[in-house]
């Protein structure tokens, strides 16, 4: 099981979960804190993809990680218009449950800091084939590259165009 939790209150519904179901367990967690996806006391799902934000849209955003607090930040700070999934648990029968939710929308666009080949993006894309959804999708994260230029999160996250600044126009531009 791959559990990646998008802020301290899914972070602490994820251990507690261990704790009452022991098994193996690959934790992602993050070093920063992006903000807040859940309340306390909210009601979420660890094991299956949670609607964080609802605007009725035919575009949906889906994300993990402190990912989903970044892009929950700019869609509710700039009154954009679409909805928004978080996945906190990554395993593939997981994800699988909510291909009757993703079909109703035309478009999905995927954003995660890690490789769009092997993380949530190839995921939800091999979701979209097995159950033959018609919907476009357009997937943002990291590329295999490695080269002799290092630096921080934030070094990369503009390498690969998934800065804030990025971020705001893929989403702006997506309405």
């Amino acid at each position: 099981t791959i559990l990646s939790p998008s802020d301290a209150i899914s972070m602490k519904a994820c251990l507690y979960d261990y704790i009452a179901n022991p098994r193996p367990v690959y934790l992602r967690i993050s070093k920063n804190s992006a903000g807040e996806v859940y309340k306390e006391g909210e009601k979420f799902s660890i094991n299956e993809p949670n609607l964080v934000i609802s605007n009725n849209s035919e575009i949906v955003v889906i994300s993990t990680a402190s990912m989903s607090a970044t892009i929950k930040k700019i869609i509710s700070d700039n009154n954009i218009l679409v909805d928004m999934i978080d996945v906190i648990c990554l395993d593939q029968s997981s994800i699988n449950t909510f291909h009757n939710n993703i079909g109703q929308y035309r478009k999905i666009i995927v954003i995660e800091e890690h490789m769009n080949q092997t993380g949530l993006s190839s995921k939800i894309s091999n979701l979209i084939t097995t159950f033959n959804l018609d919907v476009r999708m357009k997937s943002y994260g990291t590329n295999i590259c490695f080269d002799e230029n290092t630096g921080d999160r934030d070094f990369y996250l503009k390498k690969n165009s998934i800065d804030l600044d990025s971020l705001f126009k893929i989403l702006k531009d997506s309405e």
